[in-house]
């Protein structure tokens, strides 16, 4: 079996929904995806969790390692505790997203010629913040991460899915991540990563 750590609920439910829609992975009993807690948590819960990493090689399972990061600073501070994690046969492998999740697919939107509308959107957001900056002089402002994220679902979303889809836990496990195009060369890194995670196992 493969297991995947990633760090909270929200990293959950995009790789579940990765996985299921854009690998082809067809024995979902033979993969779980497990959480290591949230922000501010995760480097401790890491080592904390390295004895369960490590049981888990022992039963013969392989174990693998998914973070985003928010910046350079944490992504390196990041990569050396897995490393040592690799180096000690705790883990197979990690692989870490730079920026965040959501701007890691937000970015995803101008990363190839012929996007106008996803372009389009980004300008929107930019200008928006220009605008809140020249509003309300001396603010710096900038939206969340997590803000642009769910304005360009919002804007993606039909009156008939809002309807048919209301409620929460549907929008939380799928809904969300159906807009983007990971057919894109910009996801290959990451499709790579995960096939040859799976590609020793009798999951493919």
């Amino acid at each position: 079996m493969v297991i995947i750590y990633v760090e909270g609920d929200g990293d959950k439910s995009f790789f579940s929904y990765f996985l299921k829609h854009h690998l082809p992975i067809n024995k979902e009993k033979n993969y779980k995806i497990e959480t290591l807690s949230g922000k501010g948590k995760i480097k401790k819960n890491i080592k904390d969790k390295s004895n369960e990493f490590k049981k888990q090689k022992q039963k013969g399972n392989d174990v693998y390692i998914l973070l985003d990061s928010d910046n350079a600073k944490e992504k390196n501070n990041y990569q050396r505790d897995l490393e040592n994690l690799k180096n000690e046969n705790f883990i197979d492998d990690y692989f870490l997203i730079e920026p965040q999740l959501e701007m890691f697919l937000l970015n995803s939107l101008s990363t190839s010629a012929g996007d106008d509308d996803n372009n389009n959107f980004l300008a929107c957001i930019a200008e928006y913040e220009r605008c809140i900056q020249k509003a309300i002089p001396q603010n710096n402002f900038k939206l969340p991460p997590k803000s642009k994220f769910y304005a360009y679902v919002e804007a993606n979303i039909s009156q008939k899915e809002i309807v048919k889809k209301q409620q929460k836990k549907d929008f939380e496990k799928k809904l969300k991540w159906e807009y983007f195009n990971y057919n894109k060369q910009y996801f290959n890194e990451l499709k790579n990563f995960l096939s040859k995670a799976f590609s020793s196992s009798d999951v493919l």
